[in-house]
Formats: C-alpha cells, sequence, structure tokens
C-alpha cells in the first residue's frame, strides 16, 4: 500500500473510515519502512494543524493503545511529541491542550506514556551491563521493544514528568545509563540533561536518583562505577552551566534575544514558584565513600566531584542573591564541605593514607 500523506490529507480529513483503514494496515505489519514511518507523522501533525480533537480522537490515543504493536505506539508518540512541539503553536508540551473542548485528552495523554514507560522500564531493566548473558539476549531479540523505549524516553519531561506516585523518573531512568543498548544509554542521559535544564525544582531529585544508583552498584564492576560517578560530575556542571542562562534569561527581554521559544517551553513545563533545594552534604557523602577507592581513576573523579559540590552550593547562593526573592532556595544552614577539610589538610597525603589503609585492613563483611 503506497500513499503520499500531503496530497491525500483533504481527502482523508473529512473520512474516518480511511483513517481506521490506515491503522488496520499498520496493525497487521504491512508499513514497514521508515519512509513510511515518516508520512504517517507527518500526516497526523498536518491533520492536527486543521483538527486537534479528530487527530488525538481518532489517530494518536488509537495508535497509543495498548494492544497495538510497537511500531504503531512509535508512530503515535513520534507524531504527538512533533504536535507539541511545533514552533509555529504559541503553547509546548500539555499546555496545548488546555482548551475547553480538548482538555479531558491531558489524563489519557499521560496514562498512554505511562504505561508505555512502565512497560518498557520493566523490560530493559533486565538487559543492563550488569545482566546475564541470557537474559540480554531474551530482551535484546525483539528491536522494535528498543525503538519504542528510546521514542518514550523523549518524551521526558516535555509530556510526562512523573510515573505515577510510587516509582519516580529520577530514580528509574538512571539504571538505563547502563544500558546493553548502547541508543537506550544516550537516551537516558539525555532524558536526565532535559529534566536538569527545563525542570529547576527537580534538578535535585535528577542529582540524587543518579547517586542512589551509583551506591547500589556492585564492587566488581569498577568501570561502571567509574562511568556513573562521572555522569553525576557531568550532570552537576550542566546545572551550573543552566544557573548562568537562568541569569541571562533574568537580565533580559527573551523575545528581544531571539530565545522566544526556549522562554516558552521552560515555562510551559516549569514550576513557578516551587522551591529548588540543593543538599550539599548527601553529594558529599557520595565523594567521601569513593574518595577511598583502591581504583585512582574512581579516586580522581570522586576529588572532581566533591570540588563541583562546593562550587555548585555557591553558584545557587549567588543566584539566590542576585534574584533576591523572585526565587525561594531551600538548604541547610551554612555546609562545612569535605573538599575544604582535605584542601585544609592536604588532600593528597589524605589520600595516600587511605589508600594505604585499604590494602592493609580485610574487612569482616
Amino acid at each position: 500500500m503506497t500513499f503520499c500523506a500531503l496530497d491525500l490529507c483533504s481527502t482523508l480529513y473529512s473520512d474516518c473510515c480511511v483513517t481506521w483503514q490506515l491503522l488496520a494496515v499498520l496493525r497487521k505489519g504491512l508499513l514497514t519502512q521508515d519512509v513510511q514511518h515518516d508520512k504517517l507523522v507527518e500526516f497526523c501533525v498536518t491533520i492536527a494543524e486543521h483538527n486537534l480533537d479528530f487527530t488525538m480522537n481518532h489517530m494518536i490515543l488509537e495508535l497509543l493503545k495498548q494492544d497495538s504493536p510497537s511500531e504503531a505506539k512509535v508512530i503515535g508518540l513520534r507524531a504527538l511529541l512533533a504536535i507539541v512541539m511545533s514552533p509555529s503553536s504559541k503553547h509546548f508540551g500539555l499546555e496545548i491542550f488546555k482548551g475547553p473542548d480538548i482538555g479531558h485528552y491531558i489524563p489519557k495523554v499521560k496514562a498512554a506514556i505511562e504505561s508505555i514507560l512502565r512497560s518498557c522500564h520493566k523490560t530493559y531493566s533486565q538487559a543492563l551491563v550488569t545482566s546475564s548473558r541470557t537474559t540480554i539476549d531474551a530482551v535484546t531479540k525483539e528491536k522494535s521493544q528498543g525503538y519504542l523505549f528510546r521514542s518514550v524516553l523523549k518524551c521526558i519531561p516535555d509530556l510526562i514528568e512523573e510515573v505515577g506516585r510510587t516509582d519516580k523518573i529520577t530514580e528509574i531512568i538512571p539504571q538505563h545509563g547502563i544500558s546493553i543498548d548502547s541508543s537506550v544509554r544516550e537516551e537516558a542521559v539525555q532524558v536526565l540533561n532535559r529534566i536538569v535544564k527545563y525542570l529547576p525544582h527537580r534538578r535535585f531529585a535528577v542529582m540524587k536518583g543518579m547517586a542512589n544508583f551509583i551506591l547500589k552498584l556492585p564492587d566488581e564492576f569498577p568501570l561502571l562505577i567509574q562511568t556513573s560517578l562521572g555522569c553525576l560530575l557531568e550532570l552537576m556542571r550542566f546545572w551550573r552551566s543552566c544557573l548562568i542562562d537562568d541569569r541571562i534569561l533574568l537580565d533580559a527581554d527573551a523575545t528581544s534575544l531571539g530565545h522566544e521559544t526556549e522562554r516558552l517551553r521552560k515555562s510551559s513545563i516549569q514550576q513557578s514558584g516551587e522551591a529548588i533545594e540543593f543538599r550539599a552534604s548527601e553529594i558529599d557523602a557520595v565523594g567521601l565513600i569513593f574518595l577511598s577507592s583502591v581504583d585512582s581513576q574512581i579516586r580522581h573523579t570522586a576529588l572532581e566531584l566533591l570540588r563541583c559540590v562546593r562550587a555548585l552550593r555557591n553558584d545557587i547562593r549567588d543566584l539566590r542573591i542576585y534574584e533576591q526573592s523572585n526565587l525561594m532556595l531551600k538548604y541547610e544552614a551554612e555546609p562545612i564541605f569535605i573538599i575544604d577539610v582535605l584542601e585544609e589538610h592536604w588532600v593528597m597525603d589524605l589520600l595516600a593514607i587511605c589508600h594505604f589503609f585499604l590494602q592493609q585492613v580485610s574487612f569482616p563483611w
């Protein structure tokens, strides 16, 4: 079956039966080529520009149904993300549905995406670098499932920020940073970066989730510990970079700088008035633990992490002073940073002593 979405747009728009036929063909697996999928996504977006209600009810939600094949769900997610992130729209994310006749689609969209995310997470949590070869082979033999997981990860946080009340996105995403699938690994890191960039009130949750994941890694995987610790360090550095961007947006008119799109995207998913928290002592504790590692690279990264904790805490404090009452900061009393103590007592000598101690002592556990 061949067709040109744009040429048939006006015809299909007025004929629901034809649309259902296309979806039926897709469910049967008769449209397998990437170019065909691209045309379907383009078709959904074009129809949505004329009638969003029709597109959501008869196309997107049909594609995202639980019993739909992975290919159909991928097309639905791609089309939905393209619709809500259109540069021609005045709204971003789920705000596009905040109308008198289409507001009921918000919980439906969230439920559909959450269901897909939970299913993919359950499957791919068994396909980590630390998993057995048998388990990994069983998970990765279905290529379309990996494509679906990457597609739903791209929806975070623009379409979904959380997955219910018990599971936290910032707790479940870090583990996929060691997925056996390199594409999933990359997308998981991008999810964390997007949360840090667009959800200031969730930045510390990202750091804490990453830190908790690292602490659970088995000692027999030093390379994974080193890589994950480095990822935490990069996330904290990215947070510092975002604080600079936040200050620029405060200083200037976003429209005159050509950043209106970015400003609208941030405002659409950022919870105004939310306090930004950063508990330096919790990340300091992680750095201190791995500062005693027998692996020199892990010790080096841990030391850099401790330096970054202090720098980030100072940056947040400076921004708070600059914004005055415009930004609330939830923080502890002025902390004593581990890095300050180490620098005061000759850090390299202390590291040498810790390393010597670990080599000499045999722990009963």
